[in-house]
């Protein structure tokens, strides 16, 4: 929901903040300023009762980042949020972006089921049987991998799974669950610069050679095989 126009800055003290009244009459948030640290205020909700200490300040690229800093009842005194607030403040004036660094932590936490997740989510152009087909093939021959870290697979650990799956499933069962794997790797690592190189280019020269299908259409089946090309 968009923030209203600020209200004037004021020393932010417990029973100024008390007296502010939530939801605001307008129906909207709204800002109140401290008047002693500057980018530290108190954001009131227009629907509900909260209340929230933040931080703002314009970075140099010119966007305005804000951050939460706790909800009022999180802090005994306004003093200490204040403190957290100058603190995180000041991380900002050096360049250090805290939700920046959430994010990117995050992301590198990121685990296979995780990135898989969010790869299918973001593939709009990927039809169901395929969704399918890659949540099969890793649920099925990846699932001791699906809660740890995308980033822990190794060249040696996709190499040795690939032949494990040839042997146990078959050569394409283990192609195309390693193909699967490259394309969640490839698509988290658009969004991770610090994603080491796909592993699964171990396989340049180990991939399974499979026979190309070479079933004959019956003659009773040429209306839907042409339907089915139309």
């Amino acid at each position: 929901m968009p923030t209203r126009k600020s209200k004037p800055a004021i020393k932010l003290t417990q029973a100024a903040i008390e007296k502010i009244k939530a939801p605001d009459p307008s129906g909207q948030q709204v800002l109140h300023w401290d008047a002693d640290l500057r980018g530290f205020g108190v954001l009131v909700s227009g629907k509900t009762t909260t209340k929230t200490y933040i931080a703002q300040k314009r970075l140099p690229d010119g966007k305005t980042r804000r951050i939460t800093v706790g909800a009022i009842g999180e802090f005994a005194r306004v003093e200490d949020a204040r403190r957290k607030a100058g603190k995180l403040l000041a991380d900002l004036r050096e360049g250090r972006d805290p939700k920046a660094e959430k994010r990117k932590a995050a992301a590198r936490s990121r685990t296979l089921q995780q990135a898989l997740d969010l790869y299918v989510g973001a593939r709009k152009d990927l039809r169901p049987r395929s969704i399918a087909e890659y949540r099969g093939a890793i649920t099925r021959h990846l699932a001791d991998w699906l809660d740890r870290p995308l980033r822990d697979a190794t060249p040696d650990m996709i190499e040795d799974r690939h032949a494990a799956i040839g042997t146990r499933a078959g050569p394409a069962a283990a192609n195309s669950t390693m193909r699967a794997f490259r394309a969640v790797w490839n698509h988290a690592a658009d969004r991770d610069s610090t994603l080491p190189a796909n592993p699964v280019r171990r396989l340049k020269r180990a991939w399974y050679s499979t026979p190309p299908r070479t079933r004959i259409v019956k003659a009773d089946d040429l209306p839907a095989f042409y339907g089915a090309v139309d």
